[in-house]
């Protein structure tokens, strides 16, 4: 029993770690995806606003893929 204990104290210093990194990334996902289905959106429901869209963003790629 004892040897278990010490076991699990090494373990939970090492989770509390790894989950300020995983929080990291998980927010820069979500703003990513965010940002992604926005400009689906745009796209699908303005293809008109294609160019003006590029030129307010970063999407030349995606302007280039509707080409």
């Amino acid at each position: 029993m004892k040897k278990k204990k010490k076991k699990k104290k090494k373990k939970k210093k090492k989770k509390k770690k790894k989950k300020k990194k995983k929080k990291k990334k998980k927010k820069k996902k979500k703003k990513k995806k965010k940002k992604k289905k926005k400009k689906k959106n745009l796209w699908k429901e303005h293809s008109v606003l294609g160019p003006l869209s590029c030129k307010s963003g970063m999407s030349s790629s995606g302007y280039h893929s509707w080409l």
